[in-house]
């Protein structure tokens, strides 16, 4: 294939590395190299973007910001019942703990179908970027939830909710141990031939 001569591909290690990357839940302190989360979004960039609507919206979410989600998020889950003093932290910690937050966005559109394939695109985006981290030794997860919707959220990252949908949080940091891969059905159960 041209273009793949220059590039050394090695098939087995892209999916070895498939393979062996997990959503990671608790992170180190350690802060990563901006630059190189940067870089892995740009990567995003590259994901299958059909009709070229280059959905992919991205807010790095600095710390005095992540102050005021974490407290908006322990006061949505308060809401929800009795919430005791160690879920309380465990909520605030799992916004303030990894090392870098980014929101992830997708620019709407008024067709359906445009709108669906601007978000297809955007999870492909954030495997690609997940792919990259993974192989620099760094875990991420693309997590959702009310605080995505929370229309204090859109202010605060200056997102207009008409334009713009917050479809999660991509957390990313350096973490100590890679969870267990979780069991994957058979091909054979999911492939059928007509």
């Amino acid at each position: 294939m041209k273009g793949l001569e220059e590039a050394q591909f090695d098939g087995k290690a892209l999916a070895q590395l498939m393979r062996s990357r997990r959503t990671v839940h608790s992170y180190r302190k350690a802060e990563p190299d901006r630059s190189l989360i940067e870089r892995a979004l740009e990567l995003a960039l590259w994901s299958p973007n059909h009709r070229s609507t280059a959905p992919w919206r991205f807010v790095w979410v600095g710390s005095q910001t992540r102050e005021k989600l974490a407290h908006l998020a322990v006061e949505l889950k308060e809401k929800e019942g009795n919430l005791s003093e160690a879920k309380k932290k465990a909520v605030y910690q799992k916004i303030l703990e990894p090392a870098a937050l980014v929101v992830l966005g997708c620019l709407r559109d008024p067709d359906p179908l445009v709108e669906r394939e601007n978000y297809a695109s955007v999870a492909c985006g954030v495997q690609n970027a997940s792919l990259y981290l993974w192989s620099q030794g760094l875990g991420t997860k693309w997590g959702t939830g009310a605080l995505t919707r929370h229309p204090q959220v859109y202010k605060w990252m200056n997102l207009d909710p008409q334009k713009v949908e917050m479809v999660g949080f991509f957390w990313i940091g350096p973490f100590d141990s890679s969870p267990k891969p979780p069991p994957r059905p058979p091909l054979s159960q999911l492939l059928s031939e007509v």
